[in-house]
C-alpha cells in the first residue's frame, strides 16, 4: 500500500486563467500516492465553482481513473503528467484533461468483453475508461503532440461532462 504523498497545494497547482477564474491545473508525479491529491483537489474546485456534489464526484472519478492509468503505464522514464479541470459556463461543460509524455493512447474496453462466455467480468484493465466513457459526455484524446516544457512527445487524454 502506498502512503499518501502530502504536498503543500501551493507548490503544485496553478490557475492559468487567473485565481478567480474556473481553470485550475497542476501537475503530479508517476507516483500512486499523489492520486488522492489529485482526486480531492479536482473534487473542492468544482464545488468551489458552485457545481453539484454529483458534477464534484463525477469529476473526481475520471480524473482517478484518468491519472491512475497515466502512473499505471506510462514508462517511468516520464516522470510527471498534468491534469487540467475547466469549467466553460456558456457551454455548460466541465473539461478533464490529463496530459502525460507517452505517446501510447488508452485502451477502452468495450461492454461485450466484461461478459462470458467473451470476457472474465472480474478482469482489470480498461474498466475504469469505460466508466469514465459512460459517465461522459464525450471522452477523447488528442493525438502525438510537442509541448515546449516537455522533451519529448505526448498526449491528452479528456473527458466533457454537461452541466445542464
Amino acid at each position: 500500500m502506498t502512503t499518501p504523498t502530502v504536498v503543500s497545494e501551493r507548490e503544485w497547482v496553478t490557475y492559468p486563467l487567473g485565481e478567480d477564474s474556473p481553470c485550475v491545473s497542476y501537475a503530479f508525479r508517476m507516483d500512486r500516492g499523489f492520486v488522492p491529491s489529485c482526486r480531492i483537489v479536482a473534487n473542492r474546485h468544482v464545488r468551489d465553482w458552485g457545481l453539484s456534489y454529483e458534477h464534484a464526484e463525477v469529476t473526481e472519478l475520471i480524473v482517478s481513473e484518468f491519472v491512475t492509468n497515466v502512473i499505471k503505464h506510462v514508462p517511468r522514464a516520464n516522470p510527471l503528467g498534468s491534469v487540467t479541470v475547466w469549467h466553460d459556463e456558456d457551454a455548460r461543460r466541465l473539461l478533464v484533461s490529463v496530459h502525460d509524455r507517452s505517446k501510447f493512447g488508452p485502451w477502452i474496453r468495450t461492454e461485450s468483453l466484461f461478459a462470458p462466455p467473451f470476457g472474465d467480468p472480474f478482469a482489470e484493465g480498461g474498466r475504469g475508461l469505460y466508466m469514465a466513457a459512460r459517465l461522459s459526455r464525450d471522452m477523447g484524446g488528442r493525438g502525438v503532440f510537442k509541448r515546449p516544457d516537455w522533451d519529448g512527445q505526448g498526449k491528452t487524454v479528456q473527458a466533457w461532462l454537461s452541466t445542464k
